[in-house]
């Protein structure tokens, strides 16, 4: 009786199986470390962007104080949940890669699944855009640095302090206590006003026989007094400028001074108070009348 496999057909066998073992494990194998080798240079480029993002805020708040230093750290804190971020979602899309280059060299037909995964893919996409453009606006902001925590800013009707920043919203807290919650995506231009102190004026109607180089001094020399008193609120000492306009009756005088954007509100209140001090004493006022 024949047998059912003799020698020379198990030998036969047994070296196109090697082959194909030896085949297709080559490929895994260069498949793995190219798989690797890209997951690592990908890695690399996203700690080296983060780092230099990192570096330039660090930059921005050493001069900043103590406030500016906890503002700081959560800036960092922040910028660190988007290296991780950014991380996990290229090793899921490099896995994915990873994982159907495999099944393919191990002869799997993969049609169905790039099929499947594309027709849920659209149906995600359709079903959650706004979130989608949200969530890609959110990354843009944080990683261009276009305004952080603490940042007091501009966007759209909104102005006030940002006390929220997340991948999908923005929270902003207005002068009037107000909360604004704006979605990431509708941002269409931002108006950031902590990059630099920002400067203001006051005009002062005067007398026109007001002799101006005095008053010049005396406010001048209030200037740097109120620096002194308050240097939480006025970064320069405010200065007389020059005149905004005159006609026979009187001149008016325009005063600048310079502060950070949230108390610059506050730092023209005290300013307002302390000039009209300085004209009531001076006699370009009318004293205030007494009620009895």
């Amino acid at each position: 009786m024949t047998p059912w496999l003799d020698a020379e057909t198990w030998h036969a066998l047994w070296v196109s199986t090697v082959k194909v073992v030896v085949s297709v494990g080559l490929r895994l194998i260069l498949i793995t470390v190219g798989y690797w080798l890209v997951r690592k240079a990908l890695f690399k480029v996203v700690d080296g962007a983060m780092a230099r993002l990192q570096s330039r805020r660090a930059e921005r708040s050493d001069t900043g104080g103590q406030s500016a230093s906890v503002v700081s750290d959560e800036r960092m804190g922040r910028v660190r949940t988007l290296q991780t971020l950014v991380k996990s979602l290229t090793g899921y899309a490099l896995f994915f890669v990873y994982a159907l280059t495999v099944l393919q060299t191990l002869d799997v037909n993969i049609t169905g699944i790039v099929t499947t995964a594309g027709v849920a893919g659209v149906a995600v996409g359709f079903g959650a855009q706004k979130l989608v453009r949200d969530v890609i606006s959110g990354f843009f902001i944080v990683s261009e640095d276009h305004f952080a925590v603490g940042d007091y800013v501009t966007i759209g009707a909104a102005t006030g302090v940002v006390e929220e920043l997340s991948l999908r919203t923005t929270r902003i807290r207005d002068d009037q206590g107000r909360v604004w919650i704006v979605p990431n995506g509708d941002i269409g231009f931002v108006l950031n006003q902590s990059r630099g102190p920002v400067s203001a004026t006051l005009e002062l109607p005067v007398p026109a026989v007001a002799d101006v180089g005095r008053l010049s001094d005396e406010i001048n020399h209030l200037g740097v007094a109120l620096k002194e008193e308050r240097p939480d609120l006025f970064l320069e000492p405010p200065r007389l400028i020059g005149l905004a306009g005159f006609d026979a009756t009187g001149v008016t005088i325009r005063v600048a001074l310079t502060g950070q954007p949230e108390k610059l509100t506050a730092a023209q209140l005290v300013l307002r108070e302390r000039l009209r001090s300085l004209l009531l004493d001076a006699g370009y006022l009318p004293q205030p009348v007494t009620v009895t």
